[in-house]
């Protein structure tokens, strides 16, 4: 199970569970986690999993994610 805890905006304390994959957050309709705050991009963030290598979290090229209190990204 993967869990998203929003930590601040209209949001905040929002948890929400990672069911299926792809999982989408941004502010698009069809989102899994749909944000409308300032800084959250169309398609924020995209969590897949592949079973040969674990999770993949692919983050729009200016946005910012934390992961277990740590900033985010991508190398």
């Amino acid at each position: 199970m993967v869990q998203f805890t929003v930590l601040s905006g209209r949001k905040q304390g929002t948890v929400a569970v990672a069911r299926r994959f792809p999982w989408r957050i941004g502010r698009v309709a069809d989102a899994d986690l749909r944000l409308e705050e300032s800084g959250i991009w169309d398609h924020h963030l995209e969590l897949s999993l592949d079973p040969k290598v674990g999770f993949r979290l692919v983050l729009h090229p200016e946005a910012i994610a934390t992961v277990n209190g740590a900033p985010f990204r991508e190398i």
